[in-house]
């Protein structure tokens, strides 16, 4: 086999079974906890994110330096933002690896470069997109899932119709705005998502006709 592309090794995941927890019914005080409109830190966070991340108050103050002082160095791409909450996004989803961040951040704005118009359309904002959210084809739940912590995205590609007017692609732009909105959440750098992916009612020819190529290389390298 020749060598695999840069791209395919940059999205390369490894699968495995989930260890389904005993199911169990949570109260409402249990859940406001996990409630995304919580943007706080939830109980025993700095323990969680140095089992999980390696993450010390030194270790996050360390290589958020090391993160800025390569910045200032990049040529290739210039970043808007570099608050503290903005970096962290990208050092927690590499485990504080300064270089895997840096590779990760330089990929955020190449597919926003390549693809402006599905990410940052420009004098667009979600109010623009209401009739998209109301095909109700994307939804994040209220709550974090309590027993792993992650955010819960729910994909109904079966709502979706060619007849709505709208292509997959333009589902994307909403999906984006939702991510934007929690990801500077420090619950939701440290635990990630679940994705849960319901195709009950989407046709197989709808999918050779309008999921392309084009769509999938942006859902990966997104």
């Amino acid at each position: 086999m020749g060598k695999r592309s840069e791209l395919s090794q940059d999205v390369a995941i490894s699968v495995k079974p989930l260890a389904m927890p005993e199911a169990r019914m949570f109260t409402e005080s249990e859940l406001r906890e996990f409630d995304l409109t919580n943007t706080e830190e939830g109980t025993d966070f700095n323990k969680r994110a140095e089992k999980l991340l390696g993450e010390t108050p030194a270790k996050r103050a360390e290589s958020l330096k090391e993160f800025r002082k390569n910045l200032a160095m990049v040529e290739d791409f210039e970043p808007k933002m570099d608050d503290d909450r903005f970096l962290l996004r990208f050092l927690r989803a590499r485990k504080f690896d300064v270089d895997k961040a840096l590779k990760l951040m330089r990929n955020f704005y190449k597919v926003r470069l390549q693809n402006p118009r599905l990410y940052v359309p420009i004098g667009m904002g979600p109010r623009d997109f209401k009739h998209l959210y109301e095909l109700d084809c994307c939804a994040l739940l209220r709550h974090r899932n309590p027993l792993d912590g992650t955010v819960v995205l729910v994909c109904r590609f079966g709502k979706w119709r060619p007849s709505t007017g709208v292509g997959p692609l333009d589902i994307y732009t909403p999906a984006v705005y939702g991510g934007e909105l929690i990801m500077d959440q420090p619950e939701v750098q440290l635990n990630g998502f679940t994705l849960i992916l319901d195709l009950q009612g989407l046709e197989y020819n709808w999918i050779l006709k309008y999921i392309t190529p084009d769509y999938l290389t942006v859902s990966i390298i997104a």
